[in-house]
């Protein structure tokens, strides 16, 4: 990969994780971002050698990859099926579904997931006598 292309990705990595911070997902670049191989089995401490991001979400810890493109060339047809839906199920036999969101979608999950931690922390366990 050349120079112009390692940069243009740096630059947009690092834009994703100042708009995940703003909806309260905490986000940062991995290692060579993305470069490095798993080293861990456990999905929390591997996600930091995986994709291009981790984001945390509570106690959460997703890897991330972020695509960019000068023109749409790379996923018209997605753009064009989400043109009338919230959500993207990308469904192939015998595979997990892959699930395709614009970005408020994400904050407006984001805002949910929190309350309902702050909710949940709210209450008092039972007493059991």
């Amino acid at each position: 990969m050349g120079k112009f292309s390692r940069d243009k990705g740096a630059r947009k990595e690092r834009a994703m994780i100042e708009k995940l911070e703003k909806i309260g997902i905490k986000a940062m670049r991995t290692a060579n971002s993305g470069a490095a191989h798993t080293i861990s089995k456990d999905r929390a401490l591997s996600a930091t050698y995986r994709g291009d991001l981790f984001c945390k979400l509570e106690e959460w810890v997703f890897s991330s990859e972020v695509k960019a493109r000068a023109d749409d060339s790379g996923w018209k047809c997605v753009k064009e099926w989400l043109a009338n839906a919230d959500m993207l199920f990308i469904c192939e036999d015998r595979k997990e579904p892959l699930v395709v969101m614009p970005f408020h979608i994400l904050s407006i999950l984001s805002d949910m997931v929190r309350k309902t931690d702050a909710s949940l922390d709210s209450i008092a366990p039972n007493d059991p006598e």
